[in-house]
């Protein structure tokens, strides 16, 4: 596992493509996301209550006793395609815009799931750098997006064993992983959008997404 260090202040986003055969980082792309309005209504709602009355102090705010607006938490991140960086013959319209609710040519990772669950935030695997930042680390394994058969979900392209990721999306824990990006579990809980220039993910190569918050 490559490992992580801190991201420059200039940006919070981190994107590399690792090849297994020699453990290096082939390609890297680094720069700023957009918090989607979606994403800024969660913040407001995560920090809010709806009631301060009868709190369990151990279990803090639990969401259907009746205090918490939200319980959800980062979980996800799906993949795309798509987004302005990108180029025919793949959608390539959307840009990091705070109305975007979707990725514009998502692609699945597995040929069952179309996001991939972040690691855990803990000290341990250094999701904590430090005392006023989290990172939400997705790691796509080789083979798991390049396959024979593979094609995007807007522009219907295939994409098989090459496949030129330039867009990535940071969802909620109440997405549905199995369901894509235009599902209505989804495109209400993508709370960040990336895009970047492609990287062509073959089957020999990981792809590690390193999405930082700073507070």
């Amino acid at each position: 596992m490559i490992v992580q260090d801190r991201l420059p202040v200039t940006c919070n986003v981190r994107v590399r493509a690792v090849d297994t055969t020699t453990d290096k980082v082939v390609e890297e792309r680094v720069g700023h996301n957009v918090l989607t309005n979606i994403g800024r209504t969660w913040l407001r709602n995560l920090v809010g209550a709806a009631s301060y009355a009868a709190v369990d102090p151990i279990t803090g705010w639990v969401e259907g006793a009746g205090n918490a607006i939200t319980s959800e938490r980062v979980r996800y991140q799906m993949f795309g395609v798509g987004g302005a960086l990108s180029s025919a013959p793949y959608f390539h319209a959307q840009e990091e815009l705070t109305t975007v609710t979707e990725l514009e040519d998502w692609i699945n990772y597995d040929a069952t799931n179309y996001m991939v669950e972040v690691l855990p935030q803990i000290a341990s695997n250094d999701t904590f750098p430090d005392a006023y930042t989290i990172v939400f680390v997705g790691v796509i394994p080789e083979s798991a997006i390049s396959y024979a058969g593979n094609t995007s979900g807007g522009s219907f392209q295939a994409v098989g064993t090459n496949v030129p990721v330039s867009e990535v999306g940071l969802y909620l824990s109440g997405a549905d992983k199995t369901a894509d990006s235009q599902d209505a579990a989804n495109n209400t809980r993508m709370v960040a959008y990336n895009i970047f220039e492609p990287i062509n993910i073959t089957p020999n190569i990981v792809l590690r997404t390193e999405w930082e918050f700073r507070f």
